[in-house]
């Protein structure tokens, strides 16, 4: 898990930000403060928190903002890896559900 930034092309724009990577913690904040946390965890099944792949991003678009205009996807790192094999952008459900960007009620 955690949070690899790649273009349209498919190649990685930085390093891999793992999922225990803690950097994210005003990101966190930030996020708690936007959304009622059980709406949250309704939608997404997971509190929004560091460890998870949006506050990654978030914290890329706050101190890589370069990197983060040029992104085209998140991807987790067996994603990246499977996209490198197949040329495909694919996860799935339990991955995603992971990242806090997936309505796990909606699939999507």
């Amino acid at each position: 898990m955690g949070c690899v930034l790649v273009d349209d092309n498919g190649k990685a724009l930085r390093n891999a930000i793992i999922w225990a990577d803690s950097r994210a913690s005003k990101q966190e904040v930030f996020m708690q403060a936007q959304i009622d946390p059980y709406h949250f965890y309704k939608i997404t099944g997971h509190r929004p928190a560091a460890f998870y792949s949006l506050a990654k991003l978030l914290w890329v678009k706050d101190n890589e903002p370069e990197i983060y205009k040029k992104s085209h996807k998140m991807l987790n790192a067996k994603d990246y890896i499977v996209h490198q094999l197949t040329g495909e952008f694919v996860t799935d459900y339990s991955d995603a559900s992971s990242t806090n960007v997936f309505d796990i009620s909606n699939k999507r």
